[in-house]
């Protein structure tokens, strides 16, 4: 079968983890035997220059001038129609939301849905973000859409009156990732660690009015933020109220290798988001054999299962409640240590690259 991926996600995106999942399936489809192509046009993205000119068709950039991606992504999507036509595929499966109308082909077109975000929470977008209106136009001309979740799925119907029959679920993979030792210690005090965007709905906050009501917590902890950029102002204000221990708030950025690190060595990783179409940064956790504290709601049980000390994202006392039950009993830390390896193994690409392949080839029929 002969598989096209489109541009989309990999003008918009340098590193990320939609960019990640589509060269994780890409290379799972070759080992299947399946013809696969990823057409990346004028591309800047990390992943597609690991992968091999017969993977990709494109052409790798360091760095998109400034305040170009818009016109990077026409410019692609130019170049990228009708190369995917010449290449005749059986599917073409689209990375994300076409600013652009594709041209249209004969086989079945495909797309992903990771969340619903901007749906569910669009005070998180600026006015005229047009994301919600790409995604109705890109699922309204798919002839079959893959959900991440169950519980994105649910939301799809709910909130798009999608029908049932026209969705498919398929969990996401897991890297098991390879740990490089660090030269320089990454803190001399027990940490508990955040990782990615701050966004209201990831309720980070949440994690700061804690410490600001437990005192106790910062007396043994520190608190690591890894990555969404620098604390903003309205976090720093409400940090300082913590005084002298807002030092021991701490934010980190840099390489995957030393978000690895940070994972292998926290006391435990703490996810309190209110809402994930999926959420991979539990499993990464896990992969690497840390204790997971996560919120109890949108797709994070269904993902995680039984692997996470679990609380209500929107009960302070709750999540304090969660953080003390795991760092004061090392049972229970190595229980969700245990738990998470189990849960891991039945989350691979491979798994993954099979089921989308199982839906490839029933569009087929």
């Amino acid at each position: 079968m002969k598989i096209a991926f489109d541009h989309q996600v990999f003008t918009m995106q340098r590193h990320g983890g939609i960019s990640r999942y589509f060269t994780k399936l890409a290379l799972e489809l070759t080992s299947l035997n399946q013809e696969v192509k990823i057409f990346g046009g004028l591309y800047q993205n990390h992943y597609l220059s690991d992968l091999s000119d017969e993977l990709v068709s494109g052409k790798a950039m360091m760095k998109y001038p400034k305040k170009t991606g818009f016109i990077f992504n026409r410019v692609n999507h130019i170049l990228t129609q009708q190369q995917i036509l010449n290449f005749s595929p059986d599917i073409i499966h689209e990375t994300y939301y076409s600013i652009s109308k594709p041209r249209q082909s004969n086989c079945p077109r495909i797309v992903t849905v990771y969340d619903m975000i901007h749906e569910l929470f669009p005070y998180s977008f600026p006015k005229n973000d047009p994301g919600s209106k790409l995604k109705r136009k890109a699922l309204e001309r798919a002839d079959h859409i893959i959900s991440i979740s169950e519980n994105t799925k649910k939301d799809l119907i709910n909130l798009f009156d999608i029908s049932p029959s026209k969705i498919d679920v398929v969990h996401l993979g897991v890297d098991l990732p390879e740990i490089v030792k660090l030269e320089n210690p990454i803190s001399s005090k027990p940490y508990l660690l955040y990782v990615g965007a701050r966004n209201e709905y990831k309720n980070f906050d949440l994690l700061i009015h804690c410490c600001l009501e437990n005192p106790s917590l910062l007396a043994e902890y520190n608190l690591v933020a890894f990555g969404g950029g620098e604390f903003r102002a309205d976090e720093m204000r409400l940090i300082s109220k913590l005084g002298a221990q807002s030092k021991q708030i701490i934010h980190k950025s840099g390489s995957d290798q030393e978000l690895w690190q940070l994972f292998s060595h926290a006391s435990a990783f703490i996810y309190p988001s209110k809402y994930e179409g999926f959420g991979l940064p539990p499993l990464e956790a896990m992969s690497l054999n840390c204790p997971v504290i996560s919120s109890n709601t949108s797709s994070m049980p269904e993902v995680i299962v039984d692997a996470a000390e679990f609380f209500d994202p929107n009960d302070q006392s709750d999540l304090f409640r969660a953080i003390s039950n795991v760092t004061s009993s090392k049972k229970r830390q190595d229980e969700l240590r245990d738990l998470g390896k189990k849960r891991i193994k039945k989350l691979s690409w491979g798994n993954c690259a099979k089921k989308t392949l199982d839906i490839y080839q029933n569009l087929q029929r």
